[in-house]
Formats: structure tokens, C-alpha cells, sequence
């Protein structure tokens, strides 16, 4: 009997294998990277809409201000009015009278 030689020899399939996981973590590392991408987008995206909103909400707030002014001058003109009618038919009573 001579020198014992091994003849056992993996199938291809294993000497493939580094190759694959460098090729998984590339694959990982891509999606991960994909992720933060999206993730920073709509970060940015969520930061543009609360400040849209915060803007809508004052212009919101003068607006009702705006409403509420009106409304009083409108009852101050309503009041000159009828001050002024007042006054008219006071002077006109003063004339009669004379």
C-alpha cells in the first residue's frame, strides 16, 4: 500500500461561497444605503409639511383677526349711523321749535 491520497473533492458550489457573501453584503449594504436615502427624503418631506402647516395655521389666526376687526367697524359705522339720524332729527325738532 502506498501513500494515502485523499480523492474527496467539495463541489464547486463551495468554493463559490466567499464570492456570494461578498455579494450579500454588497446587496445589504446597497439596501441599506437605499433606506437612508428614502428615510432622509421623507424626513425632509415631513419637515416642508409641519412648516406649511405652522404657516397655513397663522395666516388661519390674522385672518380670524381680519374677521373680527371688520366686524367691529362694521358695528361702529352702523352706530355713527344711527348717531347721525339722531342727530338729524334732534336738529330738526331744535327748528321746529323755533
Amino acid at each position: 500500500m502506498g501513500p494515502w491520497v485523499c480523492t474527496y473533492r467539495p463541489p464547486p458550489i463551495f468554493f463559490d461561497l466567499p464570492s456570494q457573501l461578498a455579494a450579500l453584503r454588497a446587496a445589504k449594504a446597497e439596501e441599506a444605503e437605499t433606506q437612508r436615502s428614502e428615510c432622509g427624503k421623507l424626513e425632509a418631506k415631513v419637515s416642508r409639511l409641519e412648516r406649511q402647516k405652522s404657516e397655513l395655521l397663522g395666516a388661519f389666526k390674522k385672518q380670524a383677526k381680519l374677521v373680527d376687526v371688520l366686524r367691529r367697524q362694521r358695528v361702529h359705522v352702523e352706530a355713527a349711523r344711527a348717531l347721525a339720524f339722531t342727530e338729524e332729527e334732534f336738529m330738526k325738532t331744535l327748528d321746529w321749535g323755533a
